[in-house]
């Protein structure tokens, strides 16, 4: 059989036994109490090891809630009479899972489980003494607060005087019809704005703008999940962005992380295809496994760290070393070209050096034959060199660069 055919069929048999993995469950719980769920386990047990876990309730909001969205098992809380589906998502990290589109041994393989809980029991009556002015919520841990562009965004309560946004952890905390920019404030009824909780504009599709006050300290799981944001203004307080803070958005272009940041969770930033520019303070100190990844626009990468970051695994995902073009302090970029995992970058310039157009050696704002003669010159060493010259960016004026320069005039890159 031909290899290319033989491949082709492992892949569909790889594909047919993806669509299978969802586990589907039937629970029964009372109103007013806890439940512990716990994930799907993995079809191969001796193979697999657990990466991360996200848990959501997809119908029946009003009934439950869950309190941490990425932990395993996960609470639960039964809050009214009725039905709800919770979802869990858990990947578990396959050494020996191989693919045409991922050819390299090793790789998250995901499942789902399907939790529909019954509801029991008897909804509280009307208050027979209330209150003149009534909580806005009927859950006195929760408050609802209008937002300076007059949106209703809920709030959880800590007991250490400061809240997050979100009806518990797990569910959204402004409706899905929410359009133009929402403003996060800073202070709610006493309470300091210290979290984005998990899931809080899950599917806000059109929602275009969020704006995040200095008070937050860290973006929750899944916090923009699917969200239809164009601009993102994080404040200089945010510290941690968790898994999947930034997930399936869809129209966000650029991401600029202030210099609070310390730490990019696994899959920080996923699938977002509009993605083209991303800059990272020099405060950061942590970033994990495939911090960034799946965003096939990314085409720059400010990374404002004079020393590179050490990590232990790859913080991007493969096609992004390709794509992007890696700006560093000036003085790093020979220190950014022998780091681990950091070298792999195919082009890295010092900042100050994207003032020219790539290819553009003699600088006349066009990229044709005419840069191969200025180029051939410096190299021969008839004319001075110049910053444009390393074309491929790996900080030496060679033959190589020829290559890249012919690359891209045929548009090749």
């Amino acid at each position: 059989m031909n290899k290319k055919v033989l491949l082709l069929w492992i892949t569909i048999l790889q594909s047919l036994l993806s669509f299978s993995q969802v586990d589907r469950y039937q629970v029964s719980a009372n109103v007013g109490t806890d439940i512990q769920l716990s994930a799907p386990p993995p079809r191969d047990t001796e193979r697999k090891t657990l990466h991360n876990v996200f848990w959501s309730v997809t119908s029946g909001n009003s009934c439950a809630v869950v309190l941490n969205a990425t932990s395993d098992p996960v609470t639960v809380r039964i809050i009214s009479k009725g039905s709800a589906v919770v979802k869990c998502e858990v990947n578990y990290y396959d050494p020996y899972y191989w693919s045409i589109n991922h050819p390299i041994y090793g790789s998250d393989v995901r499942q789902y489980g399907y939790y529909t809980i019954t509801c029991n029991g008897t909804d509280p009556g009307p208050d027979p003494d209330p209150d003149p002015d009534p909580d806005p919520d009927p859950d006195s841990n929760i408050i609802i607060y209008n937002t300076i562009e007059g949106v209703p965004m809920a709030f959880s309560k800590n007991s250490d005087g400061t809240c997050y946004t979100g009806r518990g952890s797990g569910s959204t905390a402004v409706s899905i019809s929410t359009t133009g920019t929402v403003t996060i404030p800073d202070w709610v009824q006493g309470y300091t704005v210290r979290t984005v909780g998990p899931s809080s504009f899950h599917n806000c599709e059109s929602i275009t703008k969020v704006v995040i006050p200095n008070t937050v300290t860290w973006i929750g799981n899944a916090a923009f999940w699917n969200c239809g944001l164009k601009e993102i203004e994080i404040g200089n307080g945010v510290k941690t962005v968790d898994a999947y803070g930034f997930w399936e958005c869809k129209n966000l272009e650029v991401i600029v992380f202030p210099s609070s940041l310390t730490k990019l969770y696994s899959d920080a930033i996923w699938d977002c295809p509009a993605l083209k520019e991303i800059t990272l303070p020099a405060s950061l100190t942590t970033m994990e496994w495939w911090a960034i990844g799946n965003c096939p626009a990314l085409e720059k990468i400010t990374c404002l760290k004079a020393t590179p970051l050490p990590v232990t695994n790859d913080p991007f995902t493969s096609g992004i070393y390709k794509s992007a073009t890696l700006y560093v302090p000036k003085g790093s970029a020979s220190l950014y070209r022998t780091a681990e995992y950091w070298k792999k970058f195919e082009t890295i310039r010092e900042i100050g050096s994207e003032e020219y157009i790539q290819g553009d050696v003699n600088g006349d704002g066009a990229v044709n034959g005419t840069d191969f003669v200025a180029l051939a010159n410096i190299i021969l060493n008839k004319s001075q060199e110049t910053a444009a010259a390393d074309v491929n960016g790996d900080g030496v004026v060679n033959g190589t660069d020829f290559v890249k320069l012919a690359n891209i005039i045929l548009k090749k890159e």
